[in-house]
């Protein structure tokens, strides 16, 4: 008996040390959660400090160790700030391991109520974008494939349907993403085309969303002869010519729609997709709509070599 008491002391112990462990985690969590703030605040309004850029390996370390915690205000402060200094330091971001412990917090995320959070996500999507987008001798956005950050983007899509902030950011990340085949098709296989219809179809009179999307169809179906049929198959053509006639005024949009629609048309086996949703008389009225613009003019003189009806000769 006294064997067993004795157990359960040590057992007792134990826990209210473990608790106690636990508790000054927490305060250190909110400790960092508050410099991660005051280092986003700092690059935002200082973005020629290099000096910054010492505090990433730091920002990275908290997020790597504080990650049982699940403080969601740090992982919030901590991708902000993350956000804020890869604009001038992406190279440091990647080479001190920010891209896997980005991978580690997501990942610890999954399935919980907290993963709703689309101030997270958004912040998440905007580290993801700097860094894909970051001008180097290596490919930026084949690290952040790599990292297998890209079934993240789709599920932020997913996640935040009604969000335009977090669908516009996801849609960007989407385009500087797909610039290999493997990462279009990665994304294609997670769902990100089905998302990219969903986000046109729930933002259809929003032009900054339409820009959006078009970008990362192009981007997707350009030169991906399985990703074309693919997006062809699944409504693709319609959607973009949906955008030209609700969006038929606003030359930056029409320009980019027709540009995505451009992606298609080296597939022969598209082609009767756009006879059978009358794109030729779509892409007319672009063309008479906006005579003095010469990248539409062009775009539509390519389009409809492409798709304009063969008439018959009568006998």
């Amino acid at each position: 008996m006294e064997q067993i008491k004795l157990d359960d002391d040590e057992s007792s112990s134990k826990k209210k040390k473990w608790n106690d462990i636990m508790k000054l985690k927490k305060r250190s969590a909110k400790l960092m959660s508050e410099c991660c703030h005051c280092v986003a605040t700092l690059s935002y309004y200082c973005e020629d400090s290099p000096s910054l850029a010492s505090t990433i390996p730091a920002i990275i370390d908290a997020l790597e160790q504080y990650r049982a915690v699940g403080n969601m205000k740090l992982f919030l402060r901590g991708l902000e700030a993350l956000e804020c200094l890869s604009v001038q330091s992406p190279m440091c971001v990647v080479d001190n391991g920010g891209l896997e412990t980005i991978f580690n917090v997501m990942n610890s995320l999954r399935g919980r109520k907290v993963t709703k959070s689309a101030a997270l996500q958004k912040s998440f999507l905007l580290v993801v974008h700097c860094i894909a987008s970051a001008s180097d001798e290596t490919c930026m956005a084949d690290k952040v494939a790599e990292a297998k950050l890209i079934p993240f983007v789709i599920d932020a899509m997913k996640d935040h349907v009604k969000d335009r902030n977090v669908q516009i950011a996801a849609c960007n990340a989407i385009s500087v993403l797909a610039v290999t085949e493997e990462n279009s098709s990665c994304i294609v296989e997670c769902g990100g085309l089905k998302a990219l219809l969903a986000v046109s179809g729930e933002f259809l009179h929003d032009v900054e969303a339409q820009k959006a999307v078009c970008d990362a169809v192009s981007w997707l179906a350009e030169g991906q002869t399985l990703i074309q049929l693919h997006a062809t198959s699944s409504g693709c053509v319609e959607r973009l010519l949906e955008i030209l006639k609700t969006h038929g005024i606003d030359a930056m949009l029409v320009e980019k729609a027709l540009t995505a629609l451009e992606s298609f048309c080296d597939n022969e086996e598209c082609r009767p997709r756009f006879l059978e949703a009358g794109a030729a008389a779509r892409v007319e009225e672009a063309m008479t709509t906006f005579p003095a613009s010469e990248k539409i003019q062009e775009l539509c003189q390519t389009l409809l070599s492409y798709v304009r009806p063969v008439k018959r000769m009568s006998n």
